[in-house]
């Protein structure tokens, strides 16, 4: 009784619909895309200097945890933030995806032209 009461669409003879997720037919592209994309503006390969240079007095154990601590940070933390609510974290500022492309575009135009 009490589970039926938990549970009233497992005791009901009509079987229960469960909410359907379909992947889109781009969704890879789309990921090839951006991973790419993210990769170009981050640019890991001019930051191991920077990172080596700030972590110098550290111990290489530490340094590695260090790297580790960042990286799931920046994966988990950010990047999940980002993908799930970007749009409408956004939206929320006022700023269009035409406004934030042309902002991208001069902040990757200034960080060419100091090289």
């Amino acid at each position: 009784m009490f589970i039926e009461m938990l549970l009233p669409s497992l005791s009901s003879s009509q079987p229960s619909s469960l909410p359907v997720f379909v992947i889109p037919p781009n969704f890879f592209e789309n990921l090839i895309k951006s991973t790419v994309a993210l990769f170009v503006v981050i640019d890991p390969v001019d930051n191991v200097p920077l990172f080596i240079a700030l972590t110098e007095k550290i111990e290489k154990n530490e340094r590695k945890a260090v790297s580790k601590i960042a990286v799931i940070t920046a994966a988990v933390a950010l990047l999940t933030t980002f993908a799930i609510s970007g749009s409408e974290i956004i939206t929320i500022f006022g700023i269009t995806i035409y406004s934030f492309m042309v902002a991208g575009g001069i902040l990757l135009l200034l960080s060419q032209l100091n090289c």
